[in-house]
């Protein structure tokens, strides 16, 4: 019996009941590692940052490109932009390849929560895909299909 709180299995849960008829929340996770989930969240805002940078840099380059004939000033400031521009590049490419790595890893995790009773509320996270359950069920498999938790007889 699981009421009333935060529940990881990473690989499934299998229980007779979530839940209570007080109505209690209750959130369950299986799939995945929540450190997993972490470096994710992580990574989605260092890669935003990183974007930013690069079209700013990328804004700052084609500017000085217009201006044509550089002073060696301008020139000194061109292929530093260049430079940090490449760098900026190669640690965003990095940084996807790296969340690819995990999201590709969290969708080929296969598990399912199984239970005799569910009593909502049920908050379920299988790998990243998220779903609220919010009514009675008996005899249920929840499970991730096609990118979303689906709820089936068992």
């Amino acid at each position: 019996m699981i009421i009333g709180s935060d529940v990881t299995g990473f690989q499934g849960i299998e229980v007779k009941v979530i839940g209570n008829e007080q109505n209690r929340r209750t959130n369950l996770t299986v799939g995945c590692d929540p450190l997993i989930l972490e470096e994710i969240n992580l990574l989605e805002k260092e890669i935003e940052i990183l974007d930013k940078k690069m079209k700013e840099e990328d804004l700052n380059i084609s500017f000085i490109e217009q201006i044509g004939d550089l002073s060696p000033k301008y020139k000194q400031v061109y292929d530093q932009l260049k430079f940090a521009n490449t760098v900026t590049k190669m640690a965003l490419a990095k940084k996807e390849k790296r969340m690819q790595k995990l999201r590709d890893d969290q969708n080929d995790v296969s598990c399912q929560i199984t239970a005799s009773t569910i009593y909502p509320p049920l908050y379920v996270s299988v790998c990243s895909a998220k779903t609220l359950i919010n009514t009675t069920e008996r005899m249920r498999r929840i499970y991730k299909d096609d990118g979303e938790v689906k709820m089936a007889a068992r």
